[in-house]
Protein backbone atom coordinates (compact mmCIF):
# COMPACT_ATOMS: atom_id res chain seq x y z
CA UNK A 1 0.00 0.00 0.00
CA UNK A 2 1.46 2.84 -1.15
CA UNK A 3 1.36 6.91 -0.15
CA UNK A 4 -1.03 7.65 -2.55
CA UNK A 5 -3.51 4.93 -1.55
CA UNK A 6 -3.55 6.30 2.18
CA UNK A 7 -4.86 9.42 0.69
CA UNK A 8 -2.09 11.33 1.92
CA UNK A 9 -3.33 14.45 -0.29
CA UNK A 10 -1.91 17.67 0.26
CA UNK A 11 -4.27 18.59 2.73
CA UNK A 12 -3.88 15.23 4.75
CA UNK A 13 -0.09 15.73 4.37
CA UNK A 14 0.01 19.96 5.53
CA UNK A 15 -2.22 18.06 8.65
CA UNK A 16 0.18 15.64 9.72
CA UNK A 17 3.32 17.89 8.90
CA UNK A 18 1.76 20.39 11.60
CA UNK A 19 1.22 17.37 14.54
CA UNK A 20 4.36 16.30 13.66
CA UNK A 21 5.99 19.84 14.18
CA UNK A 22 3.74 20.38 17.21
CA UNK A 23 5.58 16.80 18.78
CA UNK A 24 8.69 18.16 17.73
CA UNK A 25 8.22 21.61 19.66
CA UNK A 26 6.93 19.46 22.82
CA UNK A 27 10.08 17.02 22.62
CA UNK A 28 12.41 20.19 22.63
CA UNK A 29 11.20 21.10 26.25
CA UNK A 30 11.60 17.57 27.50
CA UNK A 31 14.44 17.65 30.08
CA UNK A 32 17.09 15.62 29.46
CA UNK A 33 20.35 14.08 30.94
CA UNK A 34 22.28 17.25 31.82
CA UNK A 35 25.72 17.52 29.46
CA UNK A 36 27.23 20.32 30.67
CA UNK A 37 29.71 21.12 27.72
CA UNK A 38 26.45 21.77 25.61
CA UNK A 39 25.00 24.34 28.08
CA UNK A 40 25.92 27.85 27.47
CA UNK A 41 25.53 28.57 31.47
CA UNK A 42 29.02 27.20 31.67
CA UNK A 43 30.29 27.43 28.69
CA UNK A 44 29.02 30.82 26.83
CA UNK A 45 27.84 30.29 23.36
CA UNK A 46 27.67 32.33 20.71
CA UNK A 47 25.05 31.67 18.02
CA UNK A 48 25.17 33.21 14.69
CA UNK A 49 22.76 32.98 11.42
CA UNK A 50 24.96 32.42 8.99
CA UNK A 51 24.30 29.45 6.88
CA UNK A 52 26.63 29.57 4.17
CA UNK A 53 29.89 30.84 5.96
CA UNK A 54 32.56 28.36 5.31
CA UNK A 55 35.45 29.63 7.83
CA UNK A 56 35.79 32.31 10.46
CA UNK A 57 38.69 33.87 12.51
CA UNK A 58 39.27 35.25 15.64
CA UNK A 59 42.90 36.75 17.13
CA UNK A 60 44.62 35.14 20.06
CA UNK A 61 44.75 38.71 21.87
CA UNK A 62 47.87 40.53 23.87
CA UNK A 63 46.84 44.02 24.53
CA UNK A 64 50.38 46.19 23.92
CA UNK A 65 50.80 50.53 24.23
CA UNK A 66 51.24 51.19 27.61
CA UNK A 67 49.62 52.99 30.39
CA UNK A 68 48.12 56.10 29.65
CA UNK A 69 50.05 59.81 29.60
CA UNK A 70 49.75 62.74 31.55
CA UNK A 71 48.55 65.54 29.19
CA UNK A 72 49.60 69.45 29.24
CA UNK A 73 47.83 71.98 27.24
CA UNK A 74 50.55 71.38 24.71
CA UNK A 75 49.81 67.81 23.93
CA UNK A 76 49.15 67.15 20.47
CA UNK A 77 50.30 63.67 20.18
CA UNK A 78 48.71 60.49 21.64
CA UNK A 79 50.34 57.08 22.12
CA UNK A 80 47.99 54.25 20.01
CA UNK A 81 46.61 51.07 21.51
CA UNK A 82 47.82 47.73 19.62
CA UNK A 83 46.11 44.56 20.02
CA UNK A 84 48.47 42.42 18.45
CA UNK A 85 48.69 38.40 18.13
CA UNK A 86 47.87 35.42 16.46
CA UNK A 87 45.53 35.51 13.82
CA UNK A 88 43.63 31.58 13.94
CA UNK A 89 41.45 30.78 10.31
CA UNK A 90 38.80 27.83 11.78
CA UNK A 91 36.92 26.17 9.62
CA UNK A 92 32.98 25.61 9.74
CA UNK A 93 31.54 22.14 9.54
CA UNK A 94 28.26 20.60 9.56
CA UNK A 95 26.79 18.28 11.38
CA UNK A 96 23.74 15.76 10.36
CA UNK A 97 21.10 13.61 11.57
CA UNK A 98 17.54 12.47 10.90
CA UNK A 99 14.48 10.60 11.34
CA UNK A 100 12.04 8.36 9.51
CA UNK A 101 8.34 7.95 9.79
CA UNK A 102 7.10 5.04 7.83
CA UNK A 103 3.79 5.36 5.94
CA UNK A 104 2.58 2.87 8.35
CA UNK A 105 3.19 5.28 10.72
CA UNK A 106 1.18 8.12 8.96
CA UNK A 107 -1.54 6.53 8.47
CA UNK A 108 -2.22 5.10 11.78
CA UNK A 109 -2.43 8.88 13.07
CA UNK A 110 -4.50 10.02 10.07
CA UNK A 111 -6.91 7.34 10.02
CA UNK A 112 -6.37 5.60 13.25
CA UNK A 113 -5.84 8.55 15.57
CA UNK A 114 -2.39 7.29 17.34
CA UNK A 115 -0.44 9.50 18.38
CA UNK A 116 2.90 10.20 16.56
CA UNK A 117 5.70 8.11 18.02
CA UNK A 118 8.24 10.68 19.75
CA UNK A 119 11.33 8.16 20.88
CA UNK A 120 12.86 9.00 17.11
CA UNK A 121 12.51 12.97 17.47
CA UNK A 122 13.79 12.64 21.62
CA UNK A 123 16.67 10.35 20.41
CA UNK A 124 18.06 13.52 17.85
CA UNK A 125 17.60 15.95 20.38
CA UNK A 126 19.91 13.69 23.10
CA UNK A 127 22.43 13.11 19.71
CA UNK A 128 22.37 16.85 19.11
CA UNK A 129 23.08 17.71 22.90
CA UNK A 130 25.77 14.43 23.25
CA UNK A 131 27.35 15.62 20.24
CA UNK A 132 27.75 19.11 21.26
CA UNK A 133 28.69 18.17 24.68
CA UNK A 134 31.62 16.35 23.02
CA UNK A 135 32.75 18.95 20.60
CA UNK A 136 33.45 21.76 22.92
CA UNK A 137 34.82 19.64 25.76
CA UNK A 138 37.47 17.28 23.13
CA UNK A 139 36.89 18.88 19.87
CA UNK A 140 37.23 17.09 16.34
CA UNK A 141 40.32 15.78 15.64
CA UNK A 142 39.89 15.09 12.26
CA UNK A 143 39.30 18.63 11.91
CA UNK A 144 42.07 19.44 13.85
CA UNK A 145 39.27 21.39 15.77
CA UNK A 146 40.29 21.79 19.91
CA UNK A 147 37.90 21.33 22.60
CA UNK A 148 37.92 22.97 26.30
CA UNK A 149 40.14 20.15 27.50
CA UNK A 150 42.83 19.95 24.56
CA UNK A 151 42.98 23.49 23.50
CA UNK A 152 47.01 24.18 22.70
CA UNK A 153 46.28 27.65 23.58
CA UNK A 154 45.25 27.31 27.18
CA UNK A 155 47.66 27.64 30.12
CA UNK A 156 48.50 23.62 31.82
CA UNK A 157 50.16 23.21 35.09
CA UNK A 158 50.77 20.15 37.22
CA UNK A 159 48.65 19.52 40.66
CA UNK A 160 51.32 20.35 43.65
CA UNK A 161 49.27 18.07 46.00
CA UNK A 162 46.35 14.94 44.90
CA UNK A 163 42.61 16.22 45.89
CA UNK A 164 42.53 12.71 48.00
CA UNK A 165 43.37 11.29 51.38
CA UNK A 166 47.20 11.17 50.62
CA UNK A 167 46.98 15.09 50.94
CA UNK A 168 46.61 17.12 53.86
CA UNK A 169 43.55 19.46 54.40
CA UNK A 170 46.77 22.36 54.30
CA UNK A 171 48.39 20.78 51.06
CA UNK A 172 44.65 20.61 49.31
CA UNK A 173 43.75 24.10 50.16
CA UNK A 174 47.30 24.98 48.55
CA UNK A 175 46.53 22.93 45.58
CA UNK A 176 42.72 24.90 45.28
CA UNK A 177 44.49 28.01 45.17
CA UNK A 178 47.50 27.25 42.94
CA UNK A 179 45.37 27.46 39.79
CA UNK A 180 44.52 31.06 40.60
CA UNK A 181 47.70 32.15 41.53
CA UNK A 182 49.54 30.73 38.56
CA UNK A 183 46.84 32.23 35.66
CA UNK A 184 47.51 35.41 37.78
CA UNK A 185 51.18 35.01 37.49
CA UNK A 186 51.11 33.79 33.48
CA UNK A 187 48.94 36.74 32.65
CA UNK A 188 51.04 39.39 34.37
CA UNK A 189 48.53 40.23 37.12
CA UNK A 190 45.53 40.54 34.35
CA UNK A 191 43.70 37.40 34.51
CA UNK A 192 41.87 35.47 37.55
CA UNK A 193 39.33 32.70 37.44
CA UNK A 194 35.98 33.07 38.64
CA UNK A 195 35.09 29.26 38.08
CA UNK A 196 36.06 26.01 39.24
CA UNK A 197 35.33 22.29 37.71
CA UNK A 198 36.18 19.52 39.55
CA UNK A 199 35.85 15.83 38.70
CA UNK A 200 32.61 14.59 40.35
CA UNK A 201 34.53 11.95 42.67
CA UNK A 202 36.72 14.67 43.48
CA UNK A 203 34.09 17.28 44.35
CA UNK A 204 32.12 14.67 46.18
CA UNK A 205 35.00 13.92 48.40
CA UNK A 206 35.95 17.72 49.08
CA UNK A 207 31.92 18.83 49.90
CA UNK A 208 31.42 15.89 52.03
CA UNK A 209 34.07 13.72 53.87
CA UNK A 210 37.30 16.42 54.39
CA UNK A 211 36.33 19.03 56.77
CA UNK A 212 38.57 21.59 58.96
CA UNK A 213 37.62 19.98 61.88
CA UNK A 214 36.17 16.61 63.86
CA UNK A 215 32.64 17.46 63.89
CA UNK A 216 29.82 17.29 60.74
CA UNK A 217 29.14 20.84 61.25
CA UNK A 218 32.42 21.86 60.86
CA UNK A 219 33.21 23.60 57.59
CA UNK A 220 34.25 21.81 54.93
CA UNK A 221 37.11 22.28 52.72
CA UNK A 222 35.41 23.64 49.44
CA UNK A 223 33.39 25.56 52.16
CA UNK A 224 36.50 27.39 53.43
CA UNK A 225 38.08 28.27 50.15
CA UNK A 226 35.17 29.39 48.16
CA UNK A 227 35.16 31.75 51.62
CA UNK A 228 38.29 32.91 51.74
CA UNK A 229 40.30 32.94 48.27
CA UNK A 230 40.29 36.24 46.48
CA UNK A 231 38.58 35.09 42.77
CA UNK A 232 36.90 31.87 42.73
CA UNK A 233 32.83 32.28 43.52
CA UNK A 234 31.34 29.30 41.86
CA UNK A 235 32.63 25.57 42.23
CA UNK A 236 30.99 22.93 40.34
CA UNK A 237 31.84 19.04 38.96
CA UNK A 238 32.42 17.92 35.11
CA UNK A 239 31.85 14.11 34.61
CA UNK A 240 34.53 14.60 31.53
CA UNK A 241 37.20 15.74 33.55
CA UNK A 242 38.11 12.30 35.17
CA UNK A 243 40.45 10.93 33.53
CA UNK A 244 40.57 13.73 30.79
CA UNK A 245 44.64 14.31 31.34
CA UNK A 246 47.20 12.70 28.85
CA UNK A 247 48.14 9.85 31.05
CA UNK A 248 44.74 9.57 32.18
CA UNK A 249 44.90 11.74 35.28
CA UNK A 250 42.03 13.65 36.32
CA UNK A 251 42.09 17.81 35.87
CA UNK A 252 40.36 20.30 36.98
CA UNK A 253 39.46 23.73 34.66
CA UNK A 254 39.94 26.64 35.86
CA UNK A 255 38.32 29.30 34.15
CA UNK A 256 35.70 32.64 33.80
CA UNK A 257 32.52 32.45 32.32
CA UNK A 258 32.76 35.80 29.95
CA UNK A 259 32.49 35.44 26.49
CA UNK A 260 35.42 38.09 25.37
CA UNK A 261 37.62 35.83 26.91
CA UNK A 262 36.55 32.20 25.48
CA UNK A 263 33.23 31.95 23.47
CA UNK A 264 31.49 28.57 21.64
CA UNK A 265 30.86 29.04 18.19
CA UNK A 266 27.63 27.99 16.20
CA UNK A 267 26.86 29.29 12.87
CA UNK A 268 23.54 27.90 12.04
CA UNK A 269 21.77 26.55 15.05
CA UNK A 270 20.33 22.90 14.97
CA UNK A 271 17.50 22.98 13.06
CA UNK A 272 14.65 20.42 11.24
CA UNK A 273 14.98 20.80 7.45
CA UNK A 274 12.19 20.23 4.88
CA UNK A 275 10.73 16.80 5.05
CA UNK A 276 11.68 14.84 2.45
CA UNK A 277 9.04 12.26 0.39
CA UNK A 278 10.05 8.85 0.10
CA UNK A 279 8.63 5.39 -1.50
CA UNK A 280 7.60 4.46 2.13
CA UNK A 281 7.36 7.21 4.39
CA UNK A 282 9.04 10.58 4.93
CA UNK A 283 12.33 11.58 6.39
CA UNK A 284 13.29 14.90 8.28
CA UNK A 285 17.00 15.84 8.11
CA UNK A 286 18.49 17.75 11.19
CA UNK A 287 21.36 19.75 11.43
CA UNK A 288 24.09 22.41 12.38
CA UNK A 289 26.97 24.20 11.84
CA UNK A 290 30.09 24.29 14.40
CA UNK A 291 32.92 26.47 14.52
CA UNK A 292 34.64 25.38 17.31
CA UNK A 293 36.23 27.49 20.54
CA UNK A 294 37.59 31.05 20.47
CA UNK A 295 39.89 31.50 22.60
CA UNK A 296 40.16 35.20 22.73
CA UNK A 297 42.51 35.50 26.03
CA UNK A 298 44.09 32.31 26.31
CA UNK A 299 45.81 33.07 29.34
CA UNK A 300 41.97 32.88 31.14
CA UNK A 301 41.57 29.71 30.88
CA UNK A 302 44.02 27.02 32.71
CA UNK A 303 44.12 22.83 32.93
CA UNK A 304 45.47 21.63 36.74
CA UNK A 305 46.71 17.86 35.79
CA UNK A 306 47.17 15.04 38.90
CA UNK A 307 44.63 16.56 41.39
Amino acid sequence: MSLTQLRLDDQAYGAFIRDLEYKEQQVRKIMYPEKKGANPKYFPTETLSVPWAETSSFTLSDVVGGEFELADDRTTNLSMVEVTGEKVTQGIYQFRKGYEISEKEIARHLHLGIPIEERKIEAVQQLYINTLNRLVLFGHAPKQLPGILNHPAFLRMAAPYPLDETSNESQMLATLSAGGQAMWDASKQVHTPSTLLLPPAKFRYLTEQVRLGTSANDTTILQFFLKNNMSIKNIDYLAELEGAGPSGEDVALYYTRNPSHCVVRITDAMRYRDYIKKPFGIQRPVAFDYNGIFAYQPYSVLLMYGI
